[in-house]
């Protein structure tokens, strides 16, 4: 196999990101945000996020949007958040429809509504979000939203997410 070299591998994103490759942008935007290969840092996260973002990046729109909803390069902002995030939930990026339903749920940039909070959650936890999953299954078992209590749903939802890969912004970042 090849050797990993992260050095070379963020060179390759910073051609591509000049080139104007969204992708790319909203990689070097992940890389500054996490502090791989690179010291952390929100404010070029929050920048090559926003330039992807403006090109239509799902991945992009979900990360700009996080990045306002906790602070990092820039004011706290909800309601901006919350366009973002819809824009890529909207495109179908399973954590924005996750993230979606917490901001319905509790009024947050966008108007509390407890039907579209549990819209956003099925469709996130339908797309393969382990966390949307997880509060299903809570939601499955308490009865909340107005459902019906399903412990067989449930139970279905939490073996579903035991197999499904981490989150990169798991629910406890949202708000």
């Amino acid at each position: 196999g090849v050797r990993q070299d992260m050095t070379q591998a963020i060179d390759w994103y910073k051609k591509s990101a000049l080139a104007g490759y969204a992708p790319a942008l909203t990689r070097l935007g992940s890389l500054n945000l996490l502090g791989r290969g690179m010291a952390r840092n929100y404010s070029k996260a929050f920048d090559f996020f926003r330039l992807s973002a403006q090109r239509g990046d799902m991945d992009a729109e979900f990360s700009f949007g996080m990045m306002f909803i906790r602070g990092w390069g820039t004011k706290r902002d909800v309601k901006q958040a919350a366009g973002w995030i819809n824009k890529a939930a909207e495109k179908g990026q399973p954590e924005a429809m996750r993230v979606m339903s917490r901001l319905c749920e509790g009024g947050y940039g966008v108007p509390k509504s407890e039907k579209d909070a549990l819209v956003w959650l099925k469709k996130s936890a339908a797309a393969g979000d382990r966390e949307a999953m997880r509060r299903l299954a809570a939601v499955y078992e308490n009865g909340t939203f107005g459902v019906t209590p399903d412990m067989t749903l449930a139970r279905s939802l939490k073996k579903k997410a035991a197999v499904v890969k981490k989150a990169v912004f798991p629910d406890y970042v949202v708000m």
